[in-house]
């Protein structure tokens, strides 16, 4: 599974800083939701998060984060 976050604002230490809580909340969701999660869904622990460089788009600055996580799904 794969959650994208992006983040967009006027200036550089803004959109890192937004970028950075948004992901924080996002990576302690995941650490608190170990285990099953219902439907035959089942959450290990364990993600990975990359980072894409900071760019200009239009006015603002963007920069997006990339968190990949593997679920064990079993189908009735």
């Amino acid at each position: 599974m794969v959650a994208d976050i992006r983040s967009s604002a006027e200036d550089i230490t803004a959109t890192e800083a937004s970028l950075q809580s948004h992901t924080d909340c996002l990576l302690r969701v995941l650490d608190a939701s170990k285990g099953d999660w219902g439907g035959g869904r089942f959450y290990g622990g364990g993600y990975e998060v990359t980072f894409s460089p900071m760019k200009r788009g239009g006015l603002n600055y963007l920069q997006a984060a990339r968190i990949t996580l593997s679920l064990d799904i079993t189908l009735d």
